[in-house]
This record gives C-alpha cells, sequence and structure tokens, in this order.
C-alpha cells in the first residue's frame, strides 16, 4: 500500500481514531477522580554503631548489615504489625495492615526506611512511626534493656570521675605549691605524706576511668535508632496518579483505534477510490463526481442548471468531455445508465449529464427507463404521465417532453410504476422505440432500474454502450464486481465506470464556488415550463427559445 493509500485510510476512519482516544482519556479522568487518594509516608531508622562509636570496625558494620535485614523482616512480621494495631487501636487485621506496609533496609548506609501507605496522610504516618517504636522496644536498644541500662549507668560513673580527677589534680597542685613556700621541715613533711595520698587516690580514680572508656567503646552493633520520623504530606497523594493514568488510557484508546481502523479498513468491502474500482471492474475510469449539497427551497438535484459555477457541476463537464470520444469515434448513440444497487446516484448523474450534453449543442432524449422507481419527471418539474409504462398498451410511442429551460433537451418519463417492467424493457418494441430516439437524437440516455432488478439487464444488450456508476464509500465492491459480470453475460457494452459523491481533489481548487459576476440561467425557485406535443421530427426542426444564457 503506497503513503497516499494510508492517508485515505485516515481520512475515511480518522473520526474512529479521534473518538476512540477521546473516550478512553475521558473514560478514565472520570473512572479516576472517583477513586479514593492514597497517602504514604516514611520513617527512617539507623541501624549499628555507625555514629555513636568512632572506631567502628568492618566487622561491626558487616555485623550490623546482617542485623538490618533481620530488623527489615520483623518490620512487616505479624508480631510486630499486631503491637502496632494495638497501639493505634485499628478496625484492621496484621495480614490486612501488610499490604499498606514496607520496609526497605540499605547496607551500605545502614538504614531502615519503614513506608505506611493509608487513605489518611496523619494515619499513614502513625503507621510507620509506631512500627519503628515498636520494633526499638523490642530491641536491644530499648530504654528499658539491661544493657541499655547498664551503659547509662557506666555514663554517669564516668562523669562523676572525670570530676573526682579533676578535683584531685588541682588539689595536688595547691600541696606542692604549698611544700615549696614552707621552710619548716614538720609541715614540710605533712604536706608531702598529703600529696601522696592524694596522688594513690587519683591514680585509682584514673585506673577506674580508663576501665568505664574502655567498656562504652565496645561497639553495640545490635541498636536501632530513630533518624528521620514520618510526618503527614496532605499535599502529594502517590495514588490515583491522574495524569499518568490518563495518558496510558489515551495511548492505549490511540493503539486501540489504529487496530480498529486497519480492521475496519481490511473487512470493509466499500470503494472509496479510482484505483479500487478500476482493481475490481477491469474497466476505465471515466471521472468522479463530486460529492455537492442539497440546498433549500431549489432543485437540488440539478446542481448543473441551478449553479453551475460549482465543482460539483464542473466535474460532470469533465465526465462529458471524457464521454465525447465513445459519442463519436465509436458512434456510441445510446447510453443506458445503472448501478450496481439502490442509492448509488445514477438518476442524479444522467439528468445532470443530460443538461451538460444540451448546454454543448447536442440534441439529447433523456428517457425514464426505471419503471420500479421513477424519478426523472420529478427532477424536471414534469407530470409522470403517457410514459414508457404504456409502451405495451398502445400503439403509438411516448412523445418526448421537451424542456424549455435547457434547450436540446426533451425526456421521456417513466409514466408511473410498471409490474411487468422487465418484459416493457426487453420487448421488441422498447427496441425499435431506442432505434427511433438514436436517428433523431444525437445522445440518447436512459436512466434504469439498479442493477439488483432484471430490467437493466433486459435493456443494457439494446443500447450502444453501458455508463456504470458506483457510489464513493457506499457501494460495496462485490456487489460492483457481480454487476460487470451480470452486464457481460447478457453481452452489454460497458464502456467504463464513474465514481459518484467523491470529494473535491486538487484539479478543482482553482475552479470558483460560485461566480460573482457570471449571469445565472434563472432564479433557482423558477421550475422549468412544459411544452409536450412534439413529435420526434417536428423536434428535430424546433427552435426552442429560452429566457436563460448557455455558461459552458
Amino acid at each position: 500500500m503506497e503513503l497516499k493509500n494510508y492517508f485515505a485510510v485516515l481520512q475515511r476512519w480518522g473520526w474512529l481514531l479521534v473518538v476512540c482516544t477521546a473516550l478512553a482519556g475521558v473514560t478514565s479522568y472520570w473512572l479516576i477522580s472517583r477513586q479514593p487518594k492514597v497517602y504514604q509516608s516514611r520513617a527512617r531508622y539507623l541501624i549499628g554503631p555507625a555514629i555513636d562509636n568512632p572506631n567502628v570496625t568492618t566487622n561491626d558494620l558487616r555485623a550490623a548489615g546482617q542485623i538490618g535485614q533481620t530488623y527489615d523482616e520483623l518490620a512487616t512480621s505479624r508480631a510486630i504489625l499486631q503491637s502496632a494495631i494495638d497501639k493505634l487501636t485499628l478496625d484492621i487485621d496484621p495480614d490486612s495492615l501488610r499490604e499498606h506496609v514496607s520496609s526497605t533496609f540499605v547496607e551500605t548506609t545502614q538504614l531502615l526506611s519503614i513506608r505506611a501507605t493509608a487513605d489518611d496522610p496523619q494515619l499513614a504516618a502513625d503507621i510507620a512511626n509506631t512500627i519503628g517504636d515498636v520494633l526499638i522496644e523490642n530491641s536491644t536498644g530499648s530504654p528499658n534493656n539491661p544493657q541499655v541500662l547498664q551503659r547509662q549507668q557506666a555514663q554517669s560513673q564516668l562523669a562523676r570521675l572525670q570530676e573526682v580527677i579533676r578535683s584531685g589534680q588541682a588539689e595536688i597542685d595547691q600541696l606542692l605549691s604549698q611544700i615549696q613556700q614552707t621552710t619548716d621541715a614538720v609541715s614540710q613533711r605533712a604536706l608531702i605524706v598529703r600529696m601522696d595520698e592524694r596522688r594513690s587516690q587519683l591514680a585509682a580514680a584514673q585506673r577506674s576511668y580508663s576501665d568505664l572508656f574502655q567498656l562504652l567503646q565496645t561497639s553495640n552493633v545490635n541498636q536501632i535508632k530513630l533518624i528521620e520520623a514520618a510526618v503527614p504530606v496532605p499535599d502529594a497523594p502517590i495514588a490515583p496518579d491522574v495524569r499518568q493514568n490518563v495518558m496510558a488510557a489515551i495511548i492505549a484508546g490511540l493503539v486501540l483505534g489504529v487496530v480498529a481502523m486497519m480492521l475496519l479498513e481490511y473487512f470493509n468491502d466499500v470503494i472509496y477510490t479510482p484505483e479500487v474500482l478500476r482493481k475490481a471492474t477491469n474497466l476505465t475510469y471515466l471521472g468522479g463526481l463530486v460529492r455537492h449539497k442539497r440546498l433549500r427551497g431549489e432543485a437540488p438535484q440539478l446542481i448543473t442548471f441551478t449553479h453551475p459555477q460549482t465543482l460539483a457541476a464542473e466535474s460532470f463537464r469533465i465526465l462529458r468531455t471524457n464521454l465525447q470520444p465513445d459519442l463519436t469515434e465509436r458512434q456510441i448513440s445510446s447510453l443506458l445508465i445503472t448501478s450496481p444497487s439502490r442509492g448509488d446516484g445514477k438518476t442524479n448523474a444522467a439528468a445532470n449529464l443530460a443538461v451538460v450534453f444540451a448546454r454543448a449543442g447536442k440534441r439529447v432524449v433523456l428517457v425514464d427507463a426505471n419503471l420500479r422507481r421513477p424519478h426523472i419527471a420529478a427532477i424536471f418539474g414534469l407530470p409522470d404521465q403517457d410514459g414508457l409504462s404504456t409502451l405495451l398498451e398502445h400503439e403509438r410511442l411516448p412523445e418526448p417532453v421537451t424542456v424549455p429551460s435547457v434547450p436540446g433537451l426533451s425526456i421521456i418519463p417513466a409514466g408511473g410504476t410498471a409490474i411487468n417492467s422487465s418484459e416493457i424493457l426487453g420487448s421488441p418494441r422498447m427496441s425499435q422505440f431506442i432505434y427511433e430516439l438514436q436517428s433523431w437524437a444525437d445522445v440518447v440516455l436512459i436512466d434504469s432500474a439498479p442493477l439488483w432488478y432484471s430490467d437493466a439487464l433486459a435493456l443494457a444488450p439494446q443500447v450502444k454502450g453501458v455508463l456504470l456508476i458506483v457510489s464513493c464509500g457506499t457501494t460495496d465492491r462485490q456487489s460492483t464486481i457481480n454487476a460487470v459480470e451480470s452486464l457481460r453475460l447478457v453481452g452489454a457494452r460497458v464502456i467504463g465506470t464513474v465514481l459518484n459523491r467523491v470529494k473535491a481533489g486538487p484539479a478543482y481548487f482553482y475552479y470558483p464556488t460560485f461566480g460573482a459576476n457570471r449571469p445565472m440561467l434563472e432564479d433557482a425557485k423558477t421550475v422549468p415550463t412544459i411544452a409536450a406535443g412534439n413529435s420526434p421530427r417536428a423536434l428535430t426542426a424546433a427552435k426552442v427559445t429560452s429566457k436563460t444564457q448557455n455558461v459552458d
């Protein structure tokens, strides 16, 4: 498939892509905005002596790492969670609380992080802090632990020994000064004895201080200490993430739209492009008829009459030009216009094509051979009587009705519906009637029923050529293929295909939508007058006057 075909697919099914994407985004936003918000808080704890002891060894850190892994597992254990539930008086069981609690121990930093989630930010912080408190209470670092009490007593005693050593050293210095100033031998001896006693006491205090200091320097690797308490964060819920979820839904909707678009294009059997039409029929593509709006209060189907400066009218003139070689070189004087199915716009095409042929100076007869649903007379504002449906009932042939607003154009109305339409159109009398019309008219255009019915197949072998109208975006490919095969089976001469209701392409962009200074044919609301009763021979010599001007 070429790149332009991908753009054509996008143009046809782009609305589906937009709908899927928008629906996914709006639906996800609506659902997510109604979900309760979830908040998370984090508390961090230090495992081991990394801060308290300046002389931490590698063995201490290794042991603290192993203990940290233990605390990581204990943080979400049933016993710890139950203790936290009891402290907070939560109406929840440990297994349900475990789904809202997580812990992470980073061995390189000796930090244990405890995270808790809840629909209330304060509750999330309380859960994280309470679990940390329970861990501290059950560790050797608890204030009620005997080892902790012993170390606290040693620290107090060490402070008292520091005071004793300081005061003892000061007293010794004072005694030494007195000994140097005293000249009396007896007094001097007494001061020396007292100074020796103080030195003995000072030495004993220094030894006790050294022992206690060594005790306190022993690393306590099995300890947990609060570093950062959990605090509520009401402005930053972690879920739902509206932006991320909506973007994911939009992407999913976009992918779904692309898949649906490709599947619809793959399984869709409708003809959209001239390339598909050529491939399906293997026939000459004669042109596309531009889609046009129906204008209120006017004859909307005769766009070549009411608004000849539009792109739609120009497309009929292009089709007329493309048909000209067949009419002159191949001498195709009668042309049957049909379609594979109903609603393809063949009647509209036949009526407008008759108008542009007549304005090119041709003598045109437009025959309404659709005896099942006739419309030609209504399009031109003519009474639908004494027409083709009475062909087998009367000896005389139906008389053409001239259209004064379009010089050179005559109409053979259907004369109403007929039950035996196939017999009428396939009769020798119909063949004779077409032959007589060809003898005095330049172009005979025949609008028939679609190829769903046998009428067109009965009529096709009696005309010089068949033009197949296919509606863009409506007619399916299989119906078109079946229609061409049916026409070939009855020996019809199919000269080509026309794609109806196509969008205007770049070739039409230069052409104005409405000519500001160009004269119109007539007031669009004016219904053409009818001049009936002219025979074919009289019609060839008649000079029909009109108030309108030829713009071709």
